[in-house]
Formats: structure tokens, C-alpha cells, sequence
């Protein structure tokens, strides 16, 4: 779950990044393993984001991110970001709405 415990309290629904066992090492992402509580090493890949029902997670969390892992996470998400909306910039320059919703259309 990507959102501060504070604010998941109040929050019906809940953005998170998934988790991969398949470790590219690229900028969007965040390694992870036992340190962290889980079983392996694996990694947070903010290039896939998902929206869910806080109803719908486990209420027993995988594992826990120290102050390091998050701000490694932060940085990741607005590098994710980033370059969400420089192709959907890029997009709109090259070729207006219906290109957008074009691109969108072929990535779901």
C-alpha cells in the first residue's frame, strides 16, 4: 500500500505498488527481501500502480519499510510519475486527445 498509515484510516480505497520477484534494477523500482519481512528478494515496481478496497488487502502487512526503504519508494513514484506525464505530454503535443486515449487503450 502506497499512502501513510494516517491517512489509510480514513480511506476506503488504498494505491498500491505490486511487488515483482523479477529485480530489473531500473529507477521505478525498489528492491526488498527479508529485511524488510519478506521471503525473498523481490522489488516494489511503481510503474504498475493499482487501486484497491482497503477491504480487499490482507490486514496482516507482507512486511514493513524503514525510513530509508521509503524514501527509496518516494523517489521511485515520482520518477514513475515523471515519465507518466512527459508521454502524455509528449502525446498531446503529437497528436492531441484521441492520441492519448489511443496510447492508453493499446497499454491496457
Amino acid at each position: 500500500m502506497v499512502a501513510r498509515n494516517a491517512a489509510a484510516t480514513v480511506l476506503t480505497s488504498v494505491t498500491c505498488s505490486l511487488i515483482t520477484r523479477t529485480v530489473r534494477g531500473i529507477r521505478s523500482e525498489v528492491e526488498e527481501g527479508p529485511e524488510e519481512g519478506l521471503s525473498e528478494p523481490c522489488a516494489f515496481n511503481c510503474d504498475n500502480l493499482i487501486t484497491v478496497p482497503i477491504s480487499r488487502l490482507d490486514p496482516h502487512p507482507a512486511g514493513r519499510l524503514g525510513e530509508f526503504k521509503r524514501a527509496q519508494l518516494d523517489r521511485a513514484l515520482r520518477y514513475a510519475r515523471h515519465r507518466l506525464l512527459n508521454s502524455i505530454t509528449d502525446v498531446m503535443e503529437h497528436g492531441g486527445r484521441s492520441r492519448v486515449q489511443e496510447t492508453f487503450r493499446r497499454n491496457d
